[in-house]
């Protein structure tokens, strides 16, 4: 089951990958509809319109380059063995944090809801294949799948024909009581509301973190004081338009004087990498700007451009391989 849990969850992030090489999508929105799912509480989430990506070109590369797990000769095996196709089963997933302590990896509840068509005996079968262990419980006439690896359990449930919750125990009852119309999730909460209305509506991928009291300090790097003592958030959200990507940054923080001073940090290091020729582009369609709400940043990444930096990755790759 453990192993089965790495597949879905990499699966997800294989996705989010592909959509890096670049293709045509049509518009579509972050798939807002699963953030429902996430309890209110939370303190920080992400959205992946899987839909909206898989409408990329590039997308049918999937095909040559995936493989999640050893156990998978390649896509095809993949399909047949799972029961699922990525390309047409996977519509989106969100992904939920429930801690102040985002440091400490070990520390941090979350919950990730994928929405998807799936065979769940298939799924059960492959994990006792590879030796998977867990412990059944049921909750509200649902059956929960937990699994211990290293103290710590995580929870599995297959919440109806469409929907796969994987969470922590701590957080997964609450899930299944807001598919059964019970408690409140983030899109009850009236502030989260409003973070969801400055986000992109066409986003493919968008995220908001809601930062926490011991992140909010003055801090010297250097060059200069951060202050994050008025800081309230964290909101990004990253859409197709035309031949590149949109991205959207924004630290509210009602801090004019503080925000001004981040921004002219930032930009002095837009200067320093101005002069990095590979880097020029980029750094030229980055924008910063801020006020007494926010600090925004945008900036546009054009097909091309990624295309030559994975270029030159692989080649950097290749070069140390050789020596």
């Amino acid at each position: 089951m453990k192993n089965l849990l790495l597949v879905i969850m990499s699966l997800m992030l294989a996705l989010t990958f592909f959509t890096a090489c670049g293709g045509n999508a049509s518009s579509g929105g972050s798939d807002v509809d699963l953030l429902k799912y996430i309890p209110e509480d939370a303190s920080g989430y992400m959205s992946i319109d899987v839909n909206g990506l898989s409408k990329l070109d590039i997308f049918n590369e999937i095909e040559k380059d995936f493989k999640p797990s050893e156990k998978f000769k390649d896509y095809n095996d993949f399909v047949a063995k799972t029961g699922i196709d990525p390309k047409k089963d996977l519509k989106g997933a969100v992904v939920g944090f429930f801690s102040e302590n985002f440091a400490n990896k070990d520390d941090m509840n979350f919950i990730m809801v994928a929405g998807l068509k799936y065979d769940k005996e298939k799924l059960l079968k492959i994990a006792k294949e590879e030796g998977g262990k867990f412990k059944e419980e049921t909750y509200d006439g649902v059956t929960i799948y937990n699994v211990e690896e290293k103290g710590k359990i995580t929870s599995v449930v297959f919440a109806d024909a469409g929907h796969i919750i994987v969470a922590s125990t701590s957080v997964v009852k609450k899930a299944i009581d807001l598919f059964k119309g019970k408690g409140k999730s983030v899109l009850d909460n009236d502030k989260q509301k409003s973070y969801l209305k400055m986000l992109n509506s066409n986003s493919i991928f968008s995220i908001v973190f809601n930062i926490p009291e011991k992140l909010r300090v003055k801090k010297n790097v250097g060059m200069g004081n951060l202050d994050f003592t008025k800081a309230e958030s964290f909101l990004g959200s990253a859409w197709r338009s035309g031949s590149g990507y949109e991205i959207d940054l924004k630290l509210l923080s009602k801090n004019k004087e503080g925000n001004d001073a981040i921004m002219a940090l930032l930009n002095m290091g837009k200067m320093m990498g101005a002069s990095q020729p590979d880097y020029k582009e980029l750094i030229d369609a980055i924008k910063i700007t801020s006020d007494e709400n926010m600090l925004n940043i945008t900036m546009s990444i054009s097909d091309a451009f990624i295309l030559k930096m994975k270029d030159k990755a692989k080649s950097m790759m290749g070069g140390a391989l050789n020596k």
